[in-house]
């Protein structure tokens, strides 16, 4: 146990003598007649700010400790690995001496594909381990490996592994950043692979290498093959082999600006029985697919298509945020008819929806740039309408407090735009309904925060729009 300080322990001392001094001055009844020795109450503050220093060494220490341990077991850990990986690699490279000495001793053997395809794979492994290490050792181990596939496939055109060895070079010329004779591999592998997994690899492979140097519309067919293949041939995990596929198709169609199949491709990404094994990589896919779905309906500009592809029963989980996001870009762009024929669509489709707030305070913000004043202010009434504690809305969403705040502003400025509105033209003609209007607005404003800085404010404007409207 840690030793107290000095000053700790007279402090303790004064505070005892403080307690009894306290006690001696009270009555019968409990109540000091009148205040302690001031000398004794500044000690009992002294005793707690030496307290307080106290634990903050020992908190300060104690982290200290921890970082040193850690860092400790991270060097050990470190340092079994680093065992673990020399001792495992010792092995690999008994073993590949061991296939090279059978190659030498028996050159025309029936299992001598078999043979070199296995040695491949060891000096590939061994070639990956000494890639941190030894650059130079790992490129001679990958190289050698590759001429061992060459020779599968040039001297064993009826090898059953063949599919294979094209693909584990394809991998290691990968490896070895060696992407234009990696590619010609991965085409090699296409043709030859139309009845297995190793098809669908080499096409996504193919469509990779394009993508990546922006060469989307090569991209494209490729991975159109390799969803079509898909189709035709059975694989072990063919929902995680559909969504990385049209995953890709996805991205390709809409970079290559072949919308209907961007749409498409989306559309598969979130098909209800879409799954992943990563919930996190699962948010992502799906986000972009809502993404891209949205900008190419927007991209598309036809209004029919766009609406019949939100009402899809099996998008109805999506169809809102899919709306919005066309929604979001027709507004910015300037194209306000659509946007706002797209957000009443959606407001009347989807009104409970979480993007619900959104998609009206833009669609009145297309009414505003359009200068059709009147239709702005009914769109506003309805998210006005939504700050009501008895709201379906809010009463859908009340365990969800980010999305409550977030409605509530919009509305907050929604009720106060609409209610001004309403009581200008109330003072203006001295309308009866628009001062009932402004009432109701204004009421709605005072029931959802009675004690912000305005709220005074609207319970004058309500009282006179009560005298007014009679």
């Amino acid at each position: 146990m840690a030793r107290l300080s000095t000053n700790i322990c007279r402090a303790i001392v004064a505070t005892v003598t403080l307690s009894w001094q306290i006690y001696a001055r009270a009555g019968n009844n409990g109540i000091i007649d009148d205040i302690p020795d001031p000398e004794a109450v500044h000690a009992f503050k002294q005793y707690w700010n030496a307290f307080e220093v106290y634990e903050s060494n020992l908190i300060q220490q104690g982290r200290k400790n921890f970082a040193k341990s850690w860092e400790e077991l991270k060097r050990n850990y470190a340092k079994e690995q680093a065992k673990f990986d020399s001792e495992q690699l010792a092995k690999l490279q008994k073993a590949a001496k061991n296939y090279r000495i059978h190659l030498q001793e028996h050159p025309n053997v029936e299992n001598r594909p078999y043979v070199l395809l296995n040695l491949a794979q060891i000096n590939f492994l061994i070639g990956s381990k000494l890639a941190t290490t030894d650059e130079i050792a790992s490129s001679f181990a990958k190289t050698e490996a590759i001429s061992q596939l060459k020779e599968i496939e040039q001297n064993f055109p009826g090898f059953s592994y063949r599919e294979q060895a094209f693909y584990l070079r394809a991998i290691i010329l990968d490896s070895m950043n060696r992407p234009d004779e990696a590619l010609v591999v991965w085409n090699a592998l296409a043709g030859i692979a139309r009845e297995s997994i190793y098809g669908i690899y080499a096409h996504l492979a193919v469509g990779d290498h394009y993508f990546a140097r922006d060469l989307a519309s090569e991209a494209l067919p490729a991975y159109k093959k390799a969803v079509e293949l898909l189709t035709q041939i059975e694989v072990e995990d063919p929902e995680y082999e559909k969504i990385r596929s049209n995953y890709r198709l996805a991205w390709a169609a809409y970079r290559a600006t072949d919308l209907n199949t961007a749409v498409k491709a989306s559309l598969v990404l979130l098909q209800p029985s879409t799954s992943l094994r990563n919930e996190s990589q699962r948010s992502k896919i799906q986000q972009d697919a809502v993404d891209l779905i949205g900008d190419a309906l927007y991209e598309t500009n036809a209004r029919a298509q766009t609406l019949a592809i939100l009402r899809n029963h099996d998008l109805a989980a999506y169809a809102a945020q899919i709306g919005l996001r066309t929604l979001s870009r027709y507004n910015a762009n300037g194209i306000h008819n659509e946007a706002t024929a797209i957000g009443e669509s959606l407001h009347e489709d989807f009104p409970l929806s979480s993007d619900a707030p959104e998609i009206l305070r833009l669609t009145a913000d297309s009414f505003a740039k359009l200068g059709q004043e009147s239709r702005r202010i009914a769109t506003l009434e309805k998210l006005a309408m939504m700050l009501s504690s008895q709201g379906l809305w809010r009463s859908r969403f009340k365990d969800e407090q980010a999305l409550i705040r977030n409605m509530e502003i919009k509305a907050r400025q929604a009720a106060l735009v609409v209610a001004t509105w309403h009581y200008e033209r109330g003072l203006a003609a001295g309308s009866l309904p628009a001062f009932a209007a402004a009432a109701a607005n204004f009421e709605l404003l005072i029931d959802n925060a009675p004690n912000s800085d305005d709220a005074n404010q609207y319970r004058l404007r309500f009282a006179h729009c009560q005298f007014f409207s009679g």
